[in-house]
């Protein structure tokens, strides 16, 4: 039987005592998880009007004097699971989050895109009419093969993406088909959302003195986000070294849709940062 979304919201209050009791306490993991499931099925019946009503939970849970207590604080909304985490997510946190995943959430078509010239993509007309937006990114590290290099090895270990409100963790190896963790902290929790690599490659020309090396990530179910992420660096016929990002995405949740705008912001801001972090690493000696 259907249960009308005004009568949701009228029997909301009383189960939000019951809901902070269980999510904020010392529960088996079982009853958490029930918990973060009926909490997903009210948010999912009642839209964004629920917001207002689920902040003071996640306020609550934030004066839980016992930090082991107040990292349990997780969500499980029907048919995906969006873990939220007090404290910086554990690789226990991680795994459980991957574990959880489901299989890729945007079309298999659009699948290794990014592995194409952002120029090819800007001018997919057929992936901007599904909905998804183009961030691109593209800076000078150097010259060099020694540039080069180290700008590789700063990808495959993460550095371009260790951050004080994001990271991925760095012993998670570069391979096709290896599914991680990104791990971002907005407002008042962190998002652990989960991706898995759709590609890795790597060209060498002795003849030209080129080379590259890249790998793309698409999002799985359970992530806020739809689409697929490509980090590279690149030495050219001149001996410059460019680090590249680019990426299409869409909402994949109304939460993300809501706040979508500042997702944008967000993805500049890690453009910059990442740019940062990774002349940093071709810099060092």
């Amino acid at each position: 039987m259907r249960i009308p979304p005004a009568r949701v919201k009228g029997a909301y209050s009383p189960l939000e005592s019951c809901l902070l009791s269980v999510l904020c306490s010392q529960s088996k993991a079982f009853e958490m998880v029930v918990a973060g499931q009926l909490l997903g099925e009210l948010v999912r019946k009642l839209g964004d009007r629920v917001l207002p009503l689920i902040i003071p939970i996640l306020s609550q849970g934030l004066k839980v004097p016992d930090s082991s207590r107040r990292q349990k604080l997780f969500i499980f909304t029907t048919g995906d699971m969006f873990l939220f985490c007090w404290t910086r997510p554990s690789p226990q946190d991680q795994k459980a989050c991957i574990d959880k995943a489901g299989v890729f959430n945007y079309d298999c078509k659009y699948k290794g895109a990014t592995s194409k010239l952002a120029s090819s993509l800007k001018e997919d007309k057929e992936l901007s009419e599904a909905g998804f937006s183009l961030n691109h990114a593209r800076t000078l590290l150097g010259s060099g093969l020694e540039t080069y290099e180290k700008g590789k090895n700063a990808l495959e270990t993460w550095k371009h993406f260790q951050m004080n409100w994001t990271f991925v963790n760095v012993t998670t190896p570069i391979r096709r088909g290896v599914k991680f963790c990104v791990c971002v902290k907005e407002l008042l929790p962190w998002l652990v959302m989960p991706l898995q690599m759709v590609y890795v490659n790597e060209n060498k020309s002795a003849e030209k003195s080129k080379a590259s090396f890249s790998f793309g990530s698409g999002t799985l179910q359970g992530h806020l986000l739809a689409g697929e992420e490509r980090f590279s660096v690149e030495m050219d016929e001149n001996d410059q070294v460019w680090y590249e990002i680019l990426s299409f995405s869409k909402p994949a949740h109304y939460l993300s849709f809501i706040g979508y705008p500042y997702v944008q912001l967000r993805q500049n801001c890690f453009a910059k940062e990442s740019t940062k972090a990774m002349l940093k690493s071709c810099s060092a000696n």
